[in-house]
């Protein structure tokens, strides 16, 4: 038994696939403005970036659920440009290769 293809049935289904997906709306780059990005340690010991935060008060407030951490104010809304200044600026205050360069989450999760 041969099968048929139907093009246009099989753009229908893409289309109907592709309307399913949620996608996140995308905020252009303000050039000039400031975000805030969080460096941290949750309490099960693993390290996080979080944001971009566009006020330093929503950063302070997650702030405080970690057990140690920093914020960073960057000029990036990019998660993984962020992630490699903020690696770059602790290298280059001396801080310990080996846990600057650990993998780092990037969602808040419970512990």
């Amino acid at each position: 038994m041969t099968k048929t293809h139907d093009p246009l049935r099989r753009v229908k289904e893409r289309l109907e696939r592709l309307k399913q997906r949620t996608y996140r709306t995308a905020t252009p780059t303000i050039f000039g403005k400031v975000y805030y990005w969080i460096f941290g340690f949750t309490k099960g010991g693993k390290t996080v970036v979080w944001g971009p935060y566009y006020n330093v008060k929503e950063a302070d407030r997650d702030l405080t659920t970690l057990d140690d951490g920093e914020v960073f104010d960057l000029d990036t809304r990019d998660v993984t440009r962020a992630t490699r200044e903020i690696k770059a600026a602790l290298l280059q205050r001396g801080g310990d290769p080996d846990e600057v360069l650990k993998r780092v989450l990037h969602k808040k999760e419970v512990d």
